[in-house]
C-alpha cells in the first residue's frame, strides 16, 4: 500500500498573535530526533485536555490555541517514540520538535504465547470487551480526502463534523458542520460515500450488513478461529502485545491489533485486503467499471486516553475503466477527533433534505470563511494547494477563493436548488421517476393499495440554518430556503399557470426565510429553535392557503392577486415570466369534481385533515362517476379516523362497500371497535 505522496516546503515552528479571534497559532514539524524523518499522524494534545490535532502525512502541524491555554503545555505522542512535553510559550525558541524513540531493540521482541487456543481465546477476549461495551463519547471531528490520478489530482474534500463515537461501533453517527471540495471535470471517479462507509463498518459489531470487508472484531469466536491465523508477539519494550491476524479467505481483512498491557486497551487496530474479488465500491456510470486493488484502514488510539479513538485513515488503490480514459486512482481520508467533548450546533433543516454525499452536504450547509479558518488544524500541504489551483482551472472548486458551478455526473443537477431572484423553477427541476402512473388511473385513490394522496403532487420547500457561534459567544447565522428536486414531483396536468403559483410559492417562504433572519438577530446570544420552527409553520400553512385560494394555479385572478402581493416583497413578476398569455380562467378538461378530489387528496397528505374533508366533500356534490365517488368516500373517511370522528368514518366505509369497495370493508373492520 502507497504511502501518502504529499509534499510540504520544510518551515520552522511559528508562534504568533491571531488579532481577530484573540488565540495563537502554533505551526511546525515533528521528526525523529536522529534520522529526522518526518513522523505522520503523531497525537498533539494540550495537556489536561481533550483538545489538539495530529501531524500530517510529512510530519507538518498546526493548532489553534486559545488565550485560556497559553500558560500550558502540549503533548506529542506517538507508538514507538517517547513522549514529549512542551510549553507554549516555548515554541517561539524551538524549530521542530524531535521525538526519542524507545529503546527496544529487535531482539527483545518475543512470542507471547505459542498455544494457538489461548492466543485466540485472548484475543477475542479483547475485541468481545469491546463488543460489548455501550461506553459513548463525541467530539469535533475532521474529515479529509484526496483522490490522484498518477500526479494529478481528482478531488480533494475537507469537512468539519460532530461525530458520535461508541466502543463497540467506532464512529457511531456523523453531521457535517461545514467543509469543501475540488474536483477535475475531466475524471469520471468520484468517492462519494467513503466517509459513509466507514461510518457504518461498526468496528466490533458481529452485524455483517456493511460494504467493508469483515475482520476478526467482527467475528464470534468459533469464526475466527475457522477464518484466521493469529500469532501474538510483544512490543514496544515488551509493553505492548501485537496480535497479527492472516485471513485464510481473499474477501477478508488480514492485519494486527495492538494491545496495551497495563491499560489493557487497544492502542491499534490495523487493516489490509488485496485484491478482493467482491469490491465495496461501484461506478456511478454503469456503463464503466473498476477493479478494487487494496484497502488499508488504521484505527489509532489516543495515547492520553487509549479508550477513545484519536483518528481513523483509510487508503485504497483502485484501477477504474471507462471508455474515455483509464485511471488508477489512490484515495487517502482522515477522520480526527480533534476536541472530544466539544460539538458544534448542527445545522437545522426543516424537512429531510435527502442528502446522499459529502458533495450535497458541503453545499447544502453553506460556508463560514473565519469560522472554517478559527477551526481547521490541519496544515494545508504545498501539494494540496497546487492540487486545488489543479482544479480552479480544470474543474470545480466549492468554498474556496474561487467558487464554481456544482458538477457532479451521477445526479442531473443538485438536490437542493437555493433560492435565487435568478433561477426559477422549471418542471424539469421536478422529480419525474418518482411514481409511474397516470392522474386518471383508478388506483391512484385508495392508501391500500399503495397508491396514497401524495401520489397527485408534493412540492417540497424548506430552510436551512447554520449557526455560528462567535469568539465573544454571539451567533450569526448561515441560512437558506431550498426546493428539493428529489422530493418534488407534480402529476396532474401542467401547464404555466401552475410553474407561475410554484415560483410564487418558492418567493413565499423566501420572505418568511428573511423575517426569520431578522427575528434571529433579535437576540443573537442565543439560537432560538423556535424562530425557525414558527416561520416553517407560517411557510407552509401560507402554501397550503395559496394552493387553495387559486384553486392550484387555475383561477388565473385569483393568481395575479397573489403575484401581485409577492412582487410587491420580491420584486420578482411570475405572471410575467410563466404565465403572460393567460388572460381569463382556464379550466383545462377536468370537471369540478375531480379538481375538488384531486386537491382533498392531496391536502390530506399534508395532513390538512379539516380542509382534506371540505374539498372531499364538494367533490361528491358534483361527481356523476360511482367508481370516484366510492373511493371520494373511502380517503374522507380516512380523514375522518384522523380526526378521531369514528361515527362518519364508518358511515362513509359503508357508503364505499355499497358501491362494491372491497377495501373499505377491510378498513371498517380495523375500527369497528372503536
Amino acid at each position: 500500500m502507497r504511502i501518502s505522496v504529499f509534499a510540504l516546503t520544510l518551515f520552522a515552528v511559528s508562534f504568533f498573535q491571531m488579532k481577530a479571534f484573540s488565540q495563537l497559532t502554533i505551526k511546525g514539524r515533528v521528526v525523529a530526533e536522529q534520522s529526522l524523518e518526518a513522523l505522520s499522524f503523531v497525537s498533539i494534545q494540550i495537556k489536561n485536555t481533550s483538545y489538539g490535532t495530529i501531524s500530517s502525512y510529512e510530519g507538518f502541524f498546526s493548532l489553534f490555541i486559545e488565550n485560556k491555554y497559553i500558560g500550558d503545555s502540549v503533548i506529542f505522542s506517538f507508538m514507538g517514540f517517547e513522549s514529549k512535553t512542551v510549553a507554549i510559550q516555548d515554541f517561539s525558541k524551538i524549530s521542530v520538535i524531535k521525538l526519542k524513540p524507545t529503546s527496544i531493540m529487535l531482539d527483545e521482541v518475543k512470542v507471547v504465547e505459542k498455544d494457538p487456543h489461548l492466543i485466540y481465546k485472548n484475543f477475542y477476549s479483547i475485541v468481545d470487551s469491546y463488543r460489548k461495551s455501550k461506553s459513548g463519547y463525541f467530539g469535533k471531528t475532521f474529515f479529509s480526502l484526496s483522490s490522484f490520478n498518477g500526479i494529478l489530482p481528482v478531488e480533494i474534500i475537507e469537512g468539519l463534523y460532530n461525530c458520535e463515537y461508541t466502543d463497540n461501533s467506532g464512529i457511531a453517527n456523523a453531521n457535517l458542520k461545514m467543509g469543501r471540495y475540488g474536483h477535475d471535470s475531466n475524471s469520471y471517479f468520484y468517492s462519494l460515500n467513503t466517509s459513509d462507509i466507514l461510518i457504518n463498518y461498526k468496528l466490533y459489531s458481529t452485524d455483517d450488513n456493511t460494504y467493508l470487508p469483515l475482520w476478526p472484531g467482527k467475528m464470534s469466536l468459533n469464526s475466527i478461529k475457522k477464518n484466521y491465523i493469529i500469532t501474538a508477539r510483544t512490543g514496544g519494550t515488551n509493553s505492548y502485545i501485537i496480535y497479527t491476524f492472516k485471513a485464510k479467505d481473499k474477501n477478508i481483512f488480514s492485519g494486527s491489533l495492538t494491545f496495551d498491557i497495563a491499560t489493557k486497551k487497544i492502542v491499534k487496530v490495523a487493516l489490509l485486503i488485496e485484491k478482493p474479488q467482491k469490491s465495496v465500491f461501484a461506478p456511478i456510470n454503469p456503463q464503466h467499471r473498476l477493479e478494487l486493488l487494496n484497502i488499508d484502514i488504521q484505527i489509532v488510539y489516543n495515547p492520553q486516553n487509549l479508550q477513545h479513538i484519536k483518528y481513523i485513515t483509510v487508503n485504497y488503490d483502485i484501477d477504474y475503466f471507462s471508455s474515455e480514459q483509464t485511471m488508477k486512482i489512490n484515495t487517502k481520508a482522515l477522520f480526527l477527533l480533534f476536541h472530544e467533548g466539544a460539538s458544534y450546533i448542527d445545522p437545522v433543516f426543516t424537512s429531510d433534505p435527502c442528502l446522499s454525499n459529502d458533495y450535497e452536504r458541503i453545499l447544502a450547509v453553506g460556508f463560514d470563511s473565519v469560522f472554517w479558518k478559527t477551526n481547521y488544524n490541519l496544515p494545508l500541504s504545498d501539494k494540496t494547494a497546487s492540487a486545488f489551483d489543479y482544479l480552479v482551472k480544470h474543474g470545480s472548486t466549492v468554498n474556496f477563493d474561487i467558487n464554481q458551478e456544482f458538477k457532479i455526473e451521477d445526479k442531473e443537477h443538485f438536490n437542493l436548488m437555493p433560492w435565487s431572484e435568478h433561477q426559477r423553477i422549471k418542471w424539469s427541476d421536478f422529480n419525474h421517476n418518482s411514481k409511474d402512473f397516470g392522474i386518471r388511473e383508478k388506483k391512484i385513490n385508495t392508501p391500500n393499495n399503495y397508491y396514497t394522496p401524495a401520489d397527485l403532487y408534493n412540492i417540497d420547500f424548506s430552510f436551512m440554518v447554520n449557526p455560528i457561534r462567535t469568539e465573544g459567544e454571539n451567533f450569526r447565522y448561515i441560512s437558506n430556503t431550498f426546493f428539493n428536486r428529489r422530493k418534488s414531483y407534480y402529476f396532474l396536468e401542467k401547464d404555466e399557470k401552475t410553474l407561475a403559483l410554484v415560483n410564487i410559492l418558492f418567493d413565499m417562504n423566501n420572505v418568511e426565510k428573511n423575517t426569520m433572519d431578522s427575528m434571529l438577530m433579535v437576540d443573537n446570544t442565543v439560537f432560538n429553535r423556535g424562530i425557525v420552527e414558527q416561520a416553517c409553520i407560517r411557510a407552509n400553512n401560507n402554501t397550503i392557503n395559496i394552493i387553495k385560494h387559486t384553486d392550484r394555479g387555475r383561477d388565473f385572478e385569483k393568481l395575479k392577486e397573489i403575484n401581485r402581493t409577492y412582487l410587491q416583497k420580491t420584486g420578482i413578476d411570475n405572471i410575467s415570466l410563466f404565465a403572460r398569455k393567460y388572460k381569463e380562467v382556464v379550466l383545462d378538461n377536468e370537471t369540478s369534481a375531480d379538481s375538488d378530489y384531486n386537491i382533498g387528496t392531496a391536502l390530506l397528505l399534508k395532513k390538512d385533515y379539516i380542509g382534506a374533508i371540505l374539498h372531499l366533500t364538494k367533490a361528491l356534490e358534483t361527481s356523476t362517476n360511482n367508481s370516484q365517488k366510492r373511493d371520494i368516500y373511502y380517503n374522507r373517511a380516512v380523514a375522518f379516523i384522523e380526526l378521531n370522528d369514528i361515527p362518519k368514518a364508518k358511515r362513509d366505509l359503508q357508503n364505499a362497500i355499497n358501491l362494491g369497495d372491497v377495501e373499505s370493508q377491510k378498513l371498517l373492520d380495523k375500527i369497528e371497535d372503536r
